[in-house]
């Protein structure tokens, strides 16, 4: 995109990868996942989102990784 935002789609036309050094608006998560990240990651911007079979993968601009279920529970988070 113009912002140098990345976005992978499915055949089907659903996004299944979305990569910006700019930031991504959590809108795109479950809202448990929203919630997560915007109490314990404050000012912090989410650089990569990736949506696969009942999980999230979310990258933080400080290298952290943090994995939701598709209910948007958190499951993993790597420093």
């Amino acid at each position: 995109l113009s912002n140098n935002t990345e976005v992978d789609f499915d055949k089907r036309g659903h996004w299944k990868k979305i990569k910006s050094k700019n930031g991504i608006p959590l809108e795109v998560l479950p809202n448990i996942s929203k919630e997560y990240i915007l109490e314990n990651y404050t000012n912090i911007k989410t650089i990569e989102i990736e949506k696969e079979r009942g999980k999230y993968e979310v990258l933080l601009e400080n290298n952290i990784e943090l994995v939701f279920s598709k209910n948007g529970e958190i499951s993993k988070i790597e420093e």
